[in-house]
């Protein structure tokens, strides 16, 4: 009795210091995707996020797979629980505040402890990663199979644009480059675009037409400011037009990214370019009241 944790805090700490050696990384990658993740993880998700690390050469080995995936489970005991539906969840919402306060002891526990930022940089930068490793693989089918054969494949691409917002943008600077890598691949790109389309989310993965992917209209739609720099210091066509007649200040407009829609004005983007059905930048931008974008275009127009 007299060595049993006497806070909640001793519990933990003392949970953590027990996990063995030689899956510690795996156990710190695991808890940063299971605290901040944007949708709840299945089993077999988690046990590949765990394996996957921006720090490593490659970032991600298949070699290195758990041959279980109920091995984490075993490495996190006590930390987190499994549903029947085996989607696995932090045991309780006081082990995501301990990881991020400043409790932690200083030592071996130390280097459990995260921040919101380290976190979701982190998760981005795996994710980007995944899907440049999934483009580049020789069983790579690119069909709905995919999915099972990559079981982070279909979080990676509707979400790693979500967790790079979610870092400040004085702070993505390890994010950029890769960001800017997928977007330069042609591959890469359509890979990420097959499994989900920011401007058509709700489509079925591998539903999508394979026709030519605009890198700007993508980057614009998605808001990342420091990616549609980059893509028009590379000197892509301001005004391409997807399928339906839409550009990427059309995309920038509708979904409110100021800083995007003026960078896109800045390098003389068409204000008054149509969509197939006759409507603007302008228009949408009004409909879904985005009031700075809409003083940006009306400004440009006089």
């Amino acid at each position: 009795m007299k060595n049993l944790p006497k806070t909640l805090d001793d519990t933990y700490a003392r949970i953590l210091t027990n996990i063995e050696e030689d899956y510690q990384q795996e156990a710190i990658n695991a808890l940063l995707w299971l605290a901040f993740s944007e949708r709840p993880l299945k089993i077999e998700e988690i046990a590949e996020a765990a394996v996957v690390n921006p720090q490593s050469d490659p970032p991600f080995n298949p070699e290195e797979r758990f041959p279980n995936p109920n091995s984490v489970l075993q490495i996190l005991a006590g930390l987190v629980t499994i549903s029947p539906q085996l989607v696995v969840r932090l045991a309780h919402f006081s082990v995501k505040e301990y990881l991020l306060s400043d409790r932690i002891p200083k030592g071996l526990v130390r280097k459990f402890s995260a921040s919101s930022i380290t976190a979701n940089d982190f998760i981005a930068r795996s994710c980007l990663l995944y899907i440049l490793h999934y483009d580049e693989s020789d069983s790579k089918a690119m069909s709905s199979d995919d999915l099972k054969r990559f079981p982070l494949l279909q979080y990676a691409c509707q979400f790693w644009y979500i967790h790079a917002k979610s870092i400040p943008v004085q702070s993505r600077k390890s994010i950029d480059p890769v960001s800017f890598r997928l977007f330069l691949s042609d591959t890469a790109l359509l890979a990420w675009l097959q499994v989900h389309r920011p401007d058509s989310p709700h489509e079925q993965p591998f539903s999508f037409p394979i026709n030519a992917c605009l890198p700007l209209y993508y980057a614009a739609d998605i808001g990342l400011e420091a990616l549609v720099q980059q893509l028009l210091e590379y000197h892509v066509d301001v005004d391409a037009k997807n399928s339906d007649g839409t550009t990427a200040l059309y995309r920038a407009a509708w979904n409110g990214h100021e800083a995007v829609v003026r960078l896109l004005l800045e390098h003389h983007a068409d204000v008054d370019a149509k969509d197939s059905g006759g409507t603007t930048a302008l228009y949408w931008a009004a409909w879904n009241g985005h009031e700075a974008v809409v003083r940006l275009l009306e400004a440009k127009r006089e």
